[in-house]
């Protein structure tokens, strides 16, 4: 059986950006935060307390919050237009 090449299989990995150290060290903490979700009908943003504790824990500033509620935000809106795509679908299959 052959071998397939991994970038042909998915592009994106060929196109990825190259991340800084702090690039690296946002997505961790994003994705360490991310945990603390509420859940219901459809997840729920972060918690405000859960990323001040985050930071106060790692000695992270206001500029920290700040970038861990934009990234969430961006997050929750491609979520949404993502189930916004999957609805529309579904009604046209109707």
């Amino acid at each position: 059986m052959a071998e397939e090449n991994p970038e042909a299989v998915f592009p994106a990995l060929t196109e990825k950006p190259d991340l800084t150290v702090f690039d690296h060290w946002y997505l961790h903490c994003f994705s360490e935060l991310e945990t603390h979700r509420q859940i219901g009908m459809a997840a729920g943003p972060i918690p405000i307390l859960a990323i001040r504790d985050y930071a106060d824990r790692f000695e992270e500033d206001e500029a920290f919050v700040e970038i861990i509620k934009h990234m969430d935000s961006v997050v929750m809106k491609l979520n949404y237009e993502e189930s916004e795509k999957k609805q529309a679908a579904q009604k046209t299959k109707k």
